[in-house]
């Protein structure tokens, strides 16, 4: 299974007043799981009724958290 770095972790406020952190966690591992090793890496997730995205730069540098 590949695994990534997701570099620095950048939620949206919404995000967080929306999404329990286990729901978070949980997200973060699925991204991690199913990304390629090569370029950004785009998840979509959701919890409850509320579906919000993940994203690592193609660097690895930082990974943002949305609602969307």
């Amino acid at each position: 299974m590949p695994r990534i770095r997701t570099g620095q972790l950048k939620a949206d406020p919404s995000f967080l007043d929306a999404v329990p952190r286990s729901a978070m966690i949980a997200a973060l591992r699925v991204h991690v799981a199913e990304a390629d090793r090569r370029g950004p890496v785009r998840t979509d997730h959701h919890y409850g009724r509320t579906d919000f995205h993940l994203e690592t730069d193609a660097e690895r540098r930082s990974t943002k958290i949305w609602i969307g």
